[in-house]
């Protein structure tokens, strides 16, 4: 950091003591100075100017309480500036990449303000307005609890702005790639927003409709609690709405692949709904059927504790179905490869159930007896707690049993190679190494 209008040579100092020695009464410099590179300075409070100061990389300065003005500053490389409770400016100030300034809860105005790679200006807390600031990738301005715009601040990618909970409207507003906007409990209204590829609002609870906002590519906007229709919408590859406690059915949204809904507790049907692959519904605690629902590859459901029974559902490979703790039959049930079952308590017997290879089912503690049970490549069933007795049951290469702590019978066991049989007692562990060596010549 530096005072640009420093004409003498620089003094060099590298402890905290040397720099406070050559301070004058009143705790300004008496010469010019240069701080060593990469070391901490602590115990600052004399410290009331910058002017004539110069930082060299990674420097850390703390205990900066008396210093009143940041202005016409530079700041270098990786630098840290601690305790300055007392500015309440910013302006003309340049940051380095890297350099992180905290405890800055008495800035009411930043001004012509420009912050390299990776920067972050925190605690913000009284900042009210915001006149050209630049900000690199990476950057992060935090606590900004009193400031109501933001359209006067350029972010490049990934950047983040925390804490608007005093923002009431968000219009006209470009994020570049991966910025990311959070508090906003108090805005309202979305118009004329653009967000760019894995752009993330947080906080929307007063938004009531999306329709002012444009989403590209894996984008998610949170907390959409007051939010109770997505009829119209169409969401874009990757992209997720969070906190959709509000809406009530699915009907007219359009999801591509990779979406994902979180938060449907209010929604009680899903229709004859088709999911692209790879997306997820999350909430569905209030559901009760599945009759006329299609996922393709890899999708998800979640949260399904009304369910009773899966019948009607349709299920491509990689598949998974989550929280069935009401489903108390799987009978004539076709899973197919790579499908998943999880939180089965209720399910009591696994006849007639089909599972083509790497199906997996989970949660099977109230299944009592596994009885001519056959297992396709790479099977899995866990939770078995319950189980005394394997009779009858054929497992292809790779399968897995776990929880068969109550196993008490072995008989009619087939075993291909690779096989786990877990969580067996010690009496039953040696029965089936008797089985899998066989008869002794």
């Amino acid at each position: 950091m530096k005072n640009t209008n420093s004409q003498k040579a620089s003094r060099v100092v590298s402890n905290s003591a040397e720099l406070l020695a050559l301070l004058d009464d009143n705790g300004r410099l008496r010469e010019p100075v240069t701080l060593a590179g990469n070391r901490a300075y602590s115990k600052l409070q004399a410290l009331t100017s910058f002017d004539g100061l110069t930082m060299a990389k990674g420097c850390c300065l703390a205990g900066l309480s008396s210093v009143t003005t940041l202005e016409r500053v530079t700041i270098a490389d990786g630098c840290q500036l601690y305790d300055l409770s007392a500015v309440t400016a910013l302006r003309d100030l340049t940051l380095a990449n890297g350099c992180r300034i905290f405890d800055l809860a008495s800035v009411t105005t930043i001004e012509d303000v420009t912050l390299g790679t990776d920067c972050a200006l925190l605690d913000l807390a009284l900042l009210t307005a915001i006149k050209n600031a630049t900000l690199a990738e990476r950057c992060r301005l935090g606590g900004l609890l009193s400031l109501t715009t933001v359209n006067n601040v350029t972010l490049a990618e990934d950047c983040m702005l925390n804490g608007l909970s005093s923002l009431a409207v968000l219009k006209d507003l470009t994020l570049a790639k991966g910025c990311r906007l959070a508090g906003l409990s108090s805005v309202a209204t979305l118009r004329g927003v653009t967000l760019a590829e894995g752009c993330s609002l947080l906080g929307l609870s007063s938004v009531t409709t999306l329709r002012g906002v444009t989403l590209a590519e894996g984008c998610s906007l949170h907390d959409l609690s007051s939010v109770t229709t997505l009829n119209g919408l169409a969401l874009p590859e990757g992209c997720s709405l969070h906190g959709l406690s509000s809406v009530t059915t699915l009907d007219g949204v359009l999801l591509a692949k990779n979406c994902a809904l979180h938060g449907l507790y209010s929604v009680t049907t899903l229709g004859s709904l088709t999911l692209p692959e790879g997306c997820s519904l999350h909430g569905l605690s209030s559901v009760t059927a599945l009759n006329g629902v299609t996922l393709a590859k890899n999708c998800s459901l979640h949260g399904l504790s009304s369910v009773t029974t899966l019948n009607g559902v349709t299920l491509a490979k990689s598949c998974s179905l989550h929280d069935l703790s009401s489903v108390t039959t799987l009978n004539g049930l076709t899973l197919p490869e790579g499908c998943s079952l999880y939180g089965l308590s209720s399910v009591t017997t696994l006849e007639n159930v089909t599972m083509a290879k790497d199906g997996v089912l989970i949660g099977l503690s109230s299944v009592i007896r596994l009885h001519s049970v056959t297992l396709a490549e790479g099977c899995s069933l866990h939770g078995l707690s319950s189980v005394t007795a394997l009779d009858g049951v054929m497992l292809a290469t790779g399968c897995e049993l776990y929880g068969l702590s109550a196993v008490v019978s072995l008989d009619n066991l087939t075993l291909a190679k690779d096989c786990v049989l877990g969580d067996l007692s010690a009496s039953m562990r040696r029965r089936l190494v008797a089985l899998q060596e066989g008869p002794r010549e």
